[in-house]
């Protein structure tokens, strides 16, 4: 008979050795699975290094895009911005972003907003950069909802009891908001200004900012209309904002190419901002439009516009963290630049279809801005050597300054471009009598005028029949 307790008493040798292999074997398993774990971070950290460091095509440079090159450059703040209209609001919009795309937000101190239209308004806010709220100021005028309507200015100064307190409100607080952010007066003040129904309140609002900011200076941007209707009051309406303390205007045409000259406009106080930090050359933004204007108030500055796009190329990243980067070639670059620095100064790309030109103004400078989207420091040698070549051709440097300003940009990956933009501004001569003759109406040319009695009357000839038929003759 088997004693059951002396068996169970006794050492049961070997029976563990299966579970500590078991052990064992999960262990190693699971060192085995982790190094190779380590192995796939490691490569992927390589990859990640390659992609970020990987080197473009001999002579190539960056396009700059957001992704790719984020600069936080100019904290100054001394710029106030504002927008009287419509026009002034998609404008001023278009201002923001280029300059929240290229990191120069901060160079924007306060942003006041006057438009009585509730729609347009809620545009403007629904579609400005986040970063700009916290220095923005809003004036609506309640009992104007749908707007002024393109009322004549007169019209709406005999409506200022609905709108004059809100706007004096909302001037001391754009002072206020100005002086809260940066602990100082505005530097500038940049007004946009649509000449349309609201256009006079313009003239109140720089009022009510040159009483609190005497040190301001302050300088208004405008398009002629194409209705004469509108048109025919943008003199009146200059001629109170420069008393009111706005040195000149920054006048383009809608007649024109509007496209174009919105963009020039935009690109000009960009340019401004950008090129003071960057360019050799660079000329702080207040102390540049000084330049431009002539002592005298109530002068008039226009512009060039050329803009041109160099087809660019992918670099496709080797790791799905690193964005894809596009790039040109400098040599394609300097091309191009050199191109638009030639074609810019002819009548069609100005602002005023050549009108007031040519320039030359006493006590003015001429400033042209190169803008590209091309990193500062890949902008530099293109820089270097633009300037050369204007050296060696001989242009004289008096009163004269060539800005290069980068500007970030938002590429098509189906068409990549890096655009190219060329404003060339400058003060133009008489321009009191300048404005008058860009809001007379024009006269019909037509072959026959209709009198008051409804008849029809052949336009006068300004040579005679007689020495018409000599002419055919060849008499004389």
């Amino acid at each position: 008979m088997i004693d059951l307790y002396a068996l169970l008493s006794e050492p049961m040798v070997g029976v563990g050795v299966p579970a500590a292999g078991a052990a064992g074997a999960l262990a190693v398993m699971g060192w085995n699975r982790e190094m190779r774990r380590r192995a796939v971070r490691h490569r992927d950290k390589l990859l990640l290094v390659s992609a970020r460091n990987a080197r473009l095509p001999e002579g190539a440079v960056d396009i700059w895009t957001p992704a790719t090159y984020k600069l936080r450059g100019d904290r100054s703040g001394r710029i106030m911005l504002v927008l009287v209209g419509t026009f002034a609001a998609r404008k001023g919009l278009n201002v923001l972003t280029l300059l929240n795309r290229s990191g120069l937000e901060g160079a924007i101190g306060s942003i006041w907003l006057i438009e009585a239209d509730k729609y347009r308004r809620d545009e403007f806010l629904a579609s400005m950069p986040a970063v700009f709220s916290d220095r923005l100021v809003v004036t609506d005028f309640p009992a104007l909802s749908a707007g002024f309507g393109n009322a004549t200015p007169h019209e709406v100064e005999q409506l200022i009891e609905s709108w004059g307190p809100d706007l004096l409100r909302g001037g001391d607080r754009v002072c206020e908001v100005h002086e809260a952010r940066q602990h100082d007066e505005a530097g500038l003040v940049l007004m946009l200004v649509s000449l349309g129904g609201s256009a006079i309140t313009a003239a109140w609002a720089a009022e009510s900012i040159r009483r609190r900011h005497r040190q301001a200076g302050c300088y208004g941007f405008a398009a002629m209309p194409v209705d004469d209707r509108t048109r025919n009051w943008a003199p009146y309406v200059i001629k109170r904002c420069v008393k009111a303390g706005v040195r000149g205007f920054v006048l383009s045409d809608n007649l024109g190419d509007e496209v174009a000259n919105d963009h020039g406009m935009e690109q000009g106080i960009v340019g401004f901002i950008s090129g003071a930090l960057f360019a050799d050359a660079g000329v702080e933004s207040n102390n540049a439009w000084k330049l431009l204007f002539e002592r005298a108030p109530g002068g008039v500055v226009s512009y060039h516009t050329e803009t041109r796009g160099i087809p660019g190329q992918r670099l496709q990243p080797s790791h799905p963290e690193v964005p894809p980067r596009y790039y040109v070639f400098n040599r394609n670059l300097r091309i191009s630049v050199n191109s638009a620095l030639a074609e810019v100064h002819r009548d069609a790309h100005h602002a005023l279809q050549g009108k007031g030109l040519p320039g030359n103004v006493s006590g003015t400078s001429q400033f042209v801005i190169v803008l590209t989207a091309v990193s500062p420091s890949d902008l530099k040698a293109v820089e270097d050597d633009i300037v050369l070549g204007q050296r060696l051709k001989g242009i004289d440097k008096r009163n004269h300054h060539l800005i290069f300003a980068p500007l970030a940009t938002v590429v098509n990956p189906t068409s990549i471009r890096c655009p190219v933009t060329v404003v060339s501004l400058q003060a133009l001569r008489n321009p009191a009598t300048l404005v008058t003759d860009l809001a007379k109406p024009k006269r019909s040319r037509g072959p026959a005028e209709v009198t008051t009695n409804g008849h029809s009357k052949m336009p006068r000839r300004k040579t005679s029949l007689r020495k018409l038929v000599g002419s055919v003759r060849g008499e004389k």
